[in-house]
């Protein structure tokens, strides 16, 4: 028989109200569901591989002799058939973080780095060059522009995140295009004024047989 002074007198409780919940402990860092802020426990741990595998890969790549001008994620890069907007797009390479970096001792031999998303494999490494062209799509989130892979010239769409982050980049690119040495600049002036001469040329011997 249960005896109420005796288990009042070893401290014990004299009523047992089964209806009560035990009190919840304090809230606590769970390894296997998660934590208190919301980031998983995995998701912490992906977050740190993937920070040093990224780290490893610019090691590799030679980005840590450089400083970063312009960065953004998400980017996605598409080559296409030819210059003009309207040629087919070949094939979408991937999206991933572009970089806009050069030497950090001298400021000079800017390129265009871009790795793909998690597997951070190089997808676009593109020295700018003098004589580079780059553009404004119609739509203002895409930029066109033609580099040099294997001695011929790549053709490729690089669509960012909004029309201004596309003109900033566009802005960084002309900025760190190589310029001629000084006084050279009338080598490219006498090309431009061969090329149209050529033009005006054949279109004036090519007019009696279109008339």
């Amino acid at each position: 028989m249960f005896d109420v002074p005796r288990a009042e007198a070893r401290g014990w409780p004299s009523k047992i109200d089964f209806n009560k919940r035990a009190p919840q402990p304090a809230a606590s860092i769970d390894p296997a569901k998660g934590s208190v802020d919301g980031d998983t426990f995995g998701e912490k741990l992906r977050a740190g591989k993937d920070k040093d595998r990224e780290v490893e890969r610019e090691k590799e790549g030679g980005d840590e002799e450089e400083d970063s001008e312009w960065g953004e994620r998400r980017v996605e890069l598409s080559e296409q058939e030819g210059e003009e907007e309207e040629d087919t797009v070949r094939h979408v390479r991937g999206t991933g973080t572009l970089r806009l970096n050069v030497r950090r001792s001298d400021g000079k031999g800017a390129r265009l780095v871009m790795r793909k998303d998690a597997v951070y494999s190089v997808i676009l490494n593109a020295p700018l060059f003098r004589g580079m062209r780059c553009a404004l799509a119609q739509d203002p989130r895409y930029i066109r522009l033609g580099v040099i892979e294997d001695g011929a010239t790549t053709y490729y769409n690089l669509r960012v995140g909004n029309a201004e982050a596309a003109a900033d980049l566009l802005e960084t690119i002309n900025e760190h295009i190589p310029e001629l040495p000084a006084g050279l600049g009338w080598i490219q002036d006498y090309a431009r004024a061969r090329i149209l001469t050529f033009v005006v040329s054949f279109f004036l011997h090519t007019l009696p047989a279109r008339l």
